[in-house]
């Protein structure tokens, strides 16, 4: 079955009332995010806004966040890590979206729409700027995680994917350099929930080429994730995927889907599996230890999440339909990966 799985009311609602009363108390940690991909500088961008309030109630923040990477022409990669940390009534609130399409996140000097995004963040002497527009090449919004582990409360959280296929324009600057973005592919996401996952592993792409060096008309969006069950017990892994192939959306999204995706992955590569009816996909993420950037996340619990993440991954995809390969496409240094993990990964510095 293919066709593109939307984000249910039931999800809708919920991220309303959060967002909404999010002085009202209660544990929440939420992220409003946006990555692009600057190709032909191989130089990637991504911008967070973050709430986190604790189960005690002791921690009630919200943080801006921006890491920038470029990868030069002897294959080294520098970073930019740059937060800047509120407290929680810094935060303004979106209103009661009208549209279920609707998705905004203000803070500080930050802000990010579903059309544009601005801001500056300044730490520890560092500073990253931008002003950037965004619109959508291909109408792609979903939920990720299977509604019935949301409505039986084996996972807490929600993971939505508010523009998988979009471009960005407009200016970035970095410690005073000015960079110049014209269509830059790139996606904006949202995850919200009283607790967020265990671990979890994350992958993202729309700037494929073909075997033959042509643009490929291939849009990836995808998780590998486990819950926290009881005291620090996680749950088995599920995944969930999204392809966008020949004009279609084949999702993969539901709970026989989550259970029959074949997914392994390390401290630097993901590979998954995933068919239905007479098509199947398969496919490799991978980067170097050099390439992630460590951050790190809190729990509303208090305890920590260590996230590797990185924009410049390599991500290859092979379509068979019936058996036979019906097409390969191939990212070079401009996909997402995002490994996350309750101990940390020793060959990846945290950078915040």
């Amino acid at each position: 079955m293919s066709g593109a799985s939307s984000v249910s009311s039931e999800t809708r609602q919920a991220i309303q009332l959060r967002s909404g009363s999010i002085l009202s108390g209660g544990p929440l940690h939420e992220v409003w995010y946006a990555k692009l991909n600057e190709l032909p500088g191989q130089r990637s961008l991504w911008i967070g806004i973050s709430l986190l309030a604790s189960e005690n109630g002791f921690r009630r923040v919200a943080e801006a966040w921006a890491v920038q990477a470029h990868r030069s022409a002897s294959r080294e990669v520098s970073k930019v890590a740059v937060k800047q940390t509120f407290e929680l009534d810094s935060f303004l609130s979106p209103s009661i979206p009208t549209s279920p399409r609707s998705s905004s996140a203000r803070l500080g000097e930050c802000e990010l729409r579903e059309s544009l995004t601005r801001g500056t963040i300044r730490s520890k002497g560092q500073e990253i700027s931008w002003d950037l527009t965004l619109a959508p090449r291909t109408e792609a919004r979903y939920e990720l995680i299977p509604a019935p582990l949301r409505k039986f409360r084996m996972t807490r959280s929600s993971v939505e994917t508010v523009q998988a296929d979009a471009v960005f324009s407009g200016t970035i600057r970095v410690n005073g350099e000015v960079f110049r973005i014209d269509r830059a592919p790139g996606m904006q996401g949202h995850c919200s929930g009283s607790r967020p996952g265990h671990s979890w592993v994350r992958g993202h792409c729309n700037s494929f080429v073909t075997e033959q060096g042509q643009p490929g008309t291939l849009v990836f969006e995808g998780i590998t994730a486990r819950a926290r069950l009881l005291g620090p017990m996680p749950s088995p892994w599920v995944s969930s995927l999204s392809f966008i192939y020949q004009d279609k959306t084949f999702a993969f999204h539901s709970l026989k889907d989550a259970l029959r995706i074949r997914s392994s992955h390390s401290l630097t590569e993901w590979k998954f599996q995933a068919e239905r009816g007479d098509i199947h996909f398969r496919g490799t993420c991978s980067a170097e230890h050099k390439d992630f950037a460590g951050l790190t996340f809190e729990d509303t619990n208090g305890s920590l999440i260590f996230c590797s993440s990185t924009n410049l991954a390599d991500m290859r995809i092979h379509v068979y339909r019936r058996g036979k390969l019906e097409a390969a496409f191939h990212s070079a240094s401009s996909a997402g990966l995002e490994i996350a993990s309750r101990t940390k990964n020793p060959y990846v510095p945290l950078l915040l």
